[in-house]
């Protein structure tokens, strides 16, 4: 992607600035599901070819209201359904109470992803500067950054699989998830001689550069 991803909290801040009330949405809508724009844009959507657009229903799952999204995963072959289902905790998520409150009122989000995936673009071109493939992009990103996905979690959650997941786009990723493993190596080794001079060493190669060591 041309335009870098930002932290989340500034990413939501400048999601939030967008004047019109229907974009602001259908950004918000496009981003947390990580959706692509041919599975969102009703009016020239591939995806009746598999029978159906979004489905949605209210679960409750650890005493948690969750909104649950149904949706078409499109695949090369379209010959073959396959779908996701995006999870989406509300009191978590403040969008997601967004998104439920429209669907209660409007009975699906039909009005408002009435519109060609040309349409979107320019939306997400107006008022972010970017394509509408890198609010996936970006959520992803963030699933993997602050949340602390693992690689299976984020195939499920994109609907990708790992056959078709690349070593590019895993390099994209992964990359980030080094705090799910890093705590474990919090361990003090056992303690030689040799080690106290390398653990000196490097103490004073550290403090001595003051450089961010960045992932």
């Amino acid at each position: 992607m041309s335009v870098r991803v930002p932290d989340i909290a500034t990413f939501r801040c400048a999601v939030e600035s967008i004047p019109d009330q229907r974009d602001r949405l259908r950004v918000k809508t496009a981003y947390l599901l990580a959706a692509r724009a041919s599975e969102l844009c009703f009016k020239d959507s591939d995806v009746p070819a598999y029978g159906g657009l979004m489905r949605h229903r209210l679960e409750e799952f650890m005493n948690q209201p969750v909104l649950l999204t149904k949706l078409a995963t499109l695949k090369k072959r379209r010959d073959e359904a396959s779908y996701r289902v995006i999870a989406l905790p509300l009191r978590f998520e403040p969008w997601a109470a967004e998104i439920a409150k429209f669907i209660d009122e409007h009975g699906s989000l039909k009005p408002l992803f009435d519109i060609t995936r040309r349409q979107l673009r320019n939306v997400t071109s107006k008022h972010l500067g970017v394509n509408p493939h890198w609010l996936r992009h970006a959520r992803i990103t963030h699933l993997v950054d602050y949340y602390g996905f693992t690689a299976e979690e984020i195939t499920t959650y994109a609907g990708w699989s790992y056959r078709a997941l690349g070593q590019s786009m895993l390099e994209t990723y992964l990359h980030l998830n080094w705090r799910s493993y890093v705590l474990k190596l919090f361990k003090p080794l056992p303690r030689t001689s040799t080690y106290t001079h390398a653990q000196t060493s490097m103490d004073l190669i550290y403090w001595s550069s003051k450089r961010e060591v960045k992932p």
